[in-house]
């Protein structure tokens, strides 16, 4: 904790320094669970927060021929979904970036929404669902 403390002490400094502020309600301290970009980081490891993949969670699988063509998806893209939820589900599913190796981002869309995952040594950073407006 002493430790945590200046830490925290030489950033607030070099905020005032350069003139900045820090939002009172957006800042936690002292705490062993914070919630940022979508990931849970804890003394436990960086997952998921379930709250943000909850939509995806729940979307049902394509159980028809009809279904699956209406989402543009195919038999295999409808496996690699059920696949997909799976892990994201799972704890310690995502890595922690390392700024030194190389990104890599893979997309994909259907008529509805559209995907991306940020990735690093084939292991998940991050990832994106976003329904699309109509």
């Amino acid at each position: 904790m002493d430790e945590h403390v200046q830490h925290l002490r030489l950033v607030l400094q070099v905020i005032r320094q350069n003139t900045s502020y820090a939002k009172k309600s957006k800042c936690t301290f002292g705490t062993g669970r914070v919630e940022y970009l979508g990931h849970v980081i804890s003394s436990e490891g960086v997952f998921t927060d379930l709250t943000k993949i909850e939509a995806m969670v729940q979307w049902p699988e394509p159980k028809n021929v009809k279904q699956l063509h209406s989402f543009d998806w195919n038999e295999e893209a409808s496996k690699a979904f059920q696949i997909l939820k799976q892990h994201v589900q799972q704890a310690s599913v995502l890595s922690l970036p390392d700024f030194n190796k190389e990104f890599i981002v893979e997309m994909d869309a259907s008529g509805v929404e559209i995907g991306a995952v940020l990735q690093q040594d084939g292991h998940p950073i991050a990832f994106m669902i976003k329904a699309l407006s109509l």
